[in-house]
């Protein structure tokens, strides 16, 4: 595991002591007993932008570190971050090496045996990209064609499901993969729809959107199962920012324009009326 820069501040706890009050200060204390590292919850991640990165600057980035600075701020305890695959990430929270995994997880039955996770925060399907000179418009098309995916994703489990007229080759890294594809290495790729569009986004007209994959899970954090005062209190927490609409606000800052998914607004009500405003 790499440990980046963390979003902790001098002096955080206390100042926090002076926003949250008395009140406050008493739950970062019950919360600290359920922490694996006392003072700060440590948070790994993977590699996925626009929801979460290491910058250039060796910094965390990304709409997740966004919303869990207002999780920070409800909670009165700073985020210390961590990078890992998603493979590794997972096994190391379930050992409590870790508090959560702050990336966008697929919600499977197979991982709830294993974590909890938090209240839904994003809802989105998969992409299948290639270049551009590639006929490929369909799952069939692929047959006989190498179809890199992610160690450790949900992507990799499906193409390993469904595409078995295809070779399903492994990669590292989301960039590992891009760099595989654009090179000719392998002949698609797929990954979450989101990252898929940010990746068109940075490429340009190397590669192209294949067609899409329908989402079959909705996405959340992951938390240790013994550590529910902290999920209750991350909840709690989530729900206060969707409320006053601060969660909406980080949602436009980081994808503009796209669409908020028609599950995330059963998931969470408030944002439904919020764009009705």
């Amino acid at each position: 595991m790499i440990a980046v820069k963390s979003v902790t501040k001098s002096l955080f706890g206390l100042s926090m002591v002076f926003c949250l009050g008395l009140d406050g200060a008493a739950q970062a204390q019950e919360l600290d007993v359920e922490l694996a590292n006392k003072g700060t919850i440590s948070a790994v991640y993977i590699q996925q932008p626009p929801f979460i990165s290491t910058s250039a600057g060796g910094e965390p980035v990304g709409w997740i570190v966004d919303l869990n600075e207002e999780v920070s701020k409800e909670l009165g305890i700073p985020f210390k971050y961590y990078t890992s695959d998603a493979s590794r990430a997972m096994q190391a929270t379930v050992a409590g090496s870790y508090d959560i995994v702050s990336s966008i997880l697929y919600e499977t039955p197979e991982r709830k045996q294993h974590v909890a996770f938090t209240r839904s925060i994003f809802v989105g399907g998969s992409a299948v990209l290639s270049r551009p000179e590639e006929a490929i418009a369909s799952s069939k098309d692929l047959a006989g064609k190498r179809v890199g995916a992610t160690l450790g994703t949900l992507q990799l489990k499906w193409a390993e499901e469904k595409l078995t007229d295809a070779q399903v080759v492994t990669q590292s890294s989301d960039a590992t993969a891009i760099g595989q594809l654009i090179t000719g290495n392998i002949d698609a790729f797929v990954t979450g729809a989101p990252q898929a569009a940010d990746i068109l986004l940075k490429q340009g007209s190397k590669l192209k959107l294949a067609f899409p994959v329908p989402v079959e899970f909705p996405s959340a954090m992951a938390v240790g199962k013994n550590r529910p005062k902290l999920l209750a209190a991350i909840n709690k927490a989530l729900a206060k920012i969707v409320e006053d609409g601060r969660f909406m606000k980080i949602y436009s800052k980081t994808f503009g324009d796209y669409p908020i998914p028609e599950e995330m607004m059963t998931e969470w009500p408030q944002l439904r009326a919020q764009l009705a405003r």
